[in-house]
């Protein structure tokens, strides 16, 4: 379904004070990049528009617009991170990483977790796993092991409690 290049300006006439105001209080922007983001959302509106019919174009533009905020947002948090920028510290960062000393200290704690993680019931290392390094949320876990969402919050917790444990008991010169 076409949408009509009139439809289209009345809908951005309609709408674009509204969009810039939420992208400029919401996301805390300046006017001028609430005004980008407003623009590339009604952009991308149209291309889709003129093939699809949307149900709720203001709903649809909010949704896009917030989300292109949201990228903003993220790329000006990866440009402005101190990893991604190089310095005369970075260098003396580099000698810290590869002193032995720091090294053997990291091994030990790793042994440390991996033998408090082998100790652990099995449907605990489990959940902890899922959880902790595939990224899966409580409730998917729950729902893959048909238990409640407190239980497996509960599992986490007594694994990372195990961990805890294990790195406290550990004598500081096997660290």
């Amino acid at each position: 379904m076409e949408i009509s290049n009139h439809k289209l300006s009345q809908l951005y006439l309609e709408h674009k004070e509204e969009l810039l105001r939420h992208v400029s209080l919401k996301f805390a922007l300046e006017r001028v990049q609430a005004e980008d983001i407003v623009q590339q959302a009604f952009a991308k509106y149209t291309s889709i528009a003129r093939d699809q019919a949307i149900g709720n174009p203001r709903a649809y533009l909010f949704k896009m617009a917030s989300n292109q905020a949201l990228d903003l947002l993220r790329r000006q948090q990866h440009s402005a991170h101190p990893c991604n920028h190089t310095s005369a510290a970075e260098d003396s960062d580099d000698d810290q990483l590869n002193d032995p000393a720091r090294i053997h200290t990291a091994r030990q704690a790793l042994h440390t977790m991996q033998k408090a993680m082998q100790a652990m019931p099995e449907k605990r290392r489990h959940f902890l796993q899922l959880s902790r390094f595939e990224h899966m949320s409580n409730v998917d876990i729950a729902e893959g092991a048909g238990i409640s969402e407190a239980a497996v919050r509960k599992h986490i917790s007594r694994a990372l409690l195990d961990i805890k444990h294990a790195m406290d008991n550990q004598p500081l010169e096997e660290y």
